[in-house]
C-alpha cells in the first residue's frame, strides 16, 4: 500500500536533511589544534609501527694531502777565512833564557885516602848564553844559609839570574875545594854548557859528597 507524502513528513525530512547538512557543514569547518581533542584509541590506530634502523654508511674515502710546500731557498755560505801562516818548527832551545831556571843533582863517592880528590861533572840541559865567572858561581855547604845570589835550599835549590848555586845535601870524609868549567877542568867558574865540582877526600872507610843545583839565564 503506497504511503501518501503529508506535511508532517514532508517537515520532518527537510529538518533530517538540514540537520545532516549543517552538521556535515559543521565538520568542514572544525579545527583540531591539540592531540587531546583526539582519542587515545585513534591515536595509536594512527601511529605507525617505528621502522627498522637504517644501515650505516659506507666511510668516505680519505682526502687527498695537501701538496708539499716549496723548500725554501738555501742562503748563501760564508765566506772562509783566511788561513793562518804556518809557524816555524820548533827546535830545542839554543840558550838558557834570562830569568829560565834549570835544576839538577849531583854526587860524588870513592875510597879515599891521602893526598886523593874525588869529583862530579854536570851538564846543562840548555845551555847558557856565556859563560860564568868565578863570582857568578858559589857553593853552599851543607847547614849553610841562603844568600841574595843563593835564595833557595839543597830541596829547592835556587840561582838570581846570571848565577850558578851549588847546594850540598850531606858529605863524608870530603872537604870542599872547588867549581870549574866542565869543558876545561881547570880554573875556577863554569862555562855554559855545565861544571866540574871536586873534593879532596881524607877518608879511610870511603868518601861521598852529594847534593843539587840550580842556574838561572
Amino acid at each position: 500500500m503506497r504511503r501518501r507524502f503529508n506535511y508532517a513528513n514532508v517537515t520532518a525530512t527537510l529538518a533530517l536533511f538540514f540537520a545532516m547538512s549543517g552538521g556535515a557543514l559543521a565538520a568542514k569547518h572544525y579545527l583540531i589544534n591539540s592531540t587531546k581533542q583526539i582519542s587515545p584509541k585513534v591515536l595509536r590506530a594512527l601511529k605507525g609501527n617505528q621502522g627498522p634502523t637504517g644501515l650505516t654508511g659506507p666511510i668516505g674515502k680519505e682526502g687527498l694531502s695537501g701538496k708539499e710546500g716549496p723548500s725554501g731557498k738555501e742562503g748563501p755560505s760564508g765566506k772562509e777565512g783566511l788561513q793562518g801562516k804556518e809557524g816555524k818548527e820548533g827546535g830545542p832551545a839554543v840558550a838558557l833564557a834570562k830569568g829560565q831556571t834549570e835544576v839538577g843533582t849531583w854526587d860524588a863517592w870513592g875510597v879515599g885516602g891521602t893526598s886523593s880528590y874525588i869529583g862530579a861533572s854536570e851538564t846543562f840541559r840548555i845551555p847558557l848564553s856565556a859563560a860564568l865567572a868565578s863570582s857568578h858561581v858559589h857553593f853552599i855547604k851543607e847547614g849553610g844559609s841562603s844568600t841574595a845570589e843563593c835564595p833557595g835550599t839543597h830541596l829547592a835549590p835556587a840561582a838570581a839570574s846570571g848565577h850558578l848555586c851549588v847546594y850540598e845535601t850531606f858529605s863524608g870524609g870530603t872537604s870542599f875545594e872547588g867549581i870549574c868549567p866542565n869543558s876545561s877542568g881547570s880554573g875556577s867558574g863554569s862555562d855554559p854548557y855545565g861544571f866540574y865540582i871536586y873534593f879532596s877526600a881524607c877518608g879511610k872507610n870511603g868518601v861521598w859528597n852529594f847534593g843539587t843545583w840550580a842556574v838561572t839565564g
